[in-house]
């Protein structure tokens, strides 16, 4: 089962979360959303973070994580790995 955000339309063609129907991105191993998503916010160059599930081969589904940088140019992919070092 993927993250199941829930989310409807907010009248200015955007779309608003409301909530989390589900926690766990379900594939080879159980990732609790939260948990990585709280882990990515600990990096100062990340405003706002949504893990998402998406669906891999065999049913499997796969994470992604959605970053809303909090500085300019954007935070890269190479320091969020340095987080994980430290």
């Amino acid at each position: 089962m993927a993250v199941a955000d829930v989310a409807a339309p907010d009248g200015h063609r955007e779309i608003r979360l409301m909530g989390r129907a589900a926690d766990r991105i379900s594939g080879v191993l159980m990732i609790p959303a939260g948990d990585v998503e709280s882990e990515l916010l600990k990096n100062p160059g990340a405003e706002d973070v949504a893990l998402i599930g998406y669906p891999g081969e065999n049913y499997k589904d796969l994470a992604c994580a959605v970053i809303l940088p909090a500085t300019e140019p954007p935070i890269t992919l190479d320091q969020l790995r340095k987080l994980r070092e430290s």
